[in-house]
């Protein structure tokens, strides 16, 4: 893992914005025009996921979208801060329907008690 990622996952608050991975493989199609802006989503942790031990889910109600990305580090500072308790909110900053996949859902996480 990067130091700096590391750095940042050590931190006792979150507030960090990225577009989901891998909602071509989920149920994002079938919903995405259901999902509007400033949307509360779920956070679901995954640490038996075989390719990242720090996934986490990403759930609209009770359907998958994806998951937080690993590539840049965002699922290390996610999973570490739902592993320690911190209540964190996901909403909805884009929901890019005619989009390619990987631009498709745009979240932001941060802090429940930080406000907006």
């Amino acid at each position: 893992m990067n130091k700096e990622v590391e750095k940042r996952a050590l931190k006792d608050f979150v507030n960090i914005d990225f577009y989901i991975a891998g909602v071509k493989f989920h149920q994002y199609e079938d919903i995405k025009d259901e999902i509007a802006f400033d949307d509360e989503l779920i956070l679901e942790r995954d640490p038996t996921n075989k390719f990242d031990k720090y996934a986490v889910k990403i759930l609209y109600e009770d359907k998958m979208l994806g998951f937080v990305p690993a590539k840049t580090g965002a699922s290390v500072i996610v999973a570490r801060a739902l592993d320690s308790g911190t209540d964190l909110v996901t909403t909805v900053v884009e929901n890019n329907v005619d989009k390619e996949y990987w631009k498709a859902l745009k979240v932001w996480i941060r802090n429940k008690d930080r406000g907006r």
